[in-house]
């Protein structure tokens, strides 16, 4: 991509979180933030060595991504993994 892209996250801990991207990955993993986050209810203990996976929402015809009607991309909430 030769310009930035606004990337919205739906559902999971970054619901409504919204970021400028240089690059869409087709998977998005984010190391889950310590207690102290503001808004953050894990624990210390919950959240140690967990990342939060999301995915690129792509369009159903064209199987490619494609922004929405104000322009950006989403990434739908799958889940927790370990790392």
């Amino acid at each position: 991509m030769d310009r930035p892209v606004v990337a919205e996250f739906h559902d999971g801990p970054l619901d409504g979180t919204r970021r400028v991207q240089r690059e869409l990955s087709p998977v998005h993993v984010e190391e889950v933030p310590g207690p102290a986050a503001p808004g953050w209810s894990m624990t210390k203990a919950e959240s140690a060595g967990r990342s939060m996976v999301y995915v690129l929402r792509v369009d159903n015809t064209t199987g490619r991504p494609a922004p929405d009607g104000d322009g950006r991309y989403r990434y739908d909430f799958h889940g927790y993994q370990s790392t």
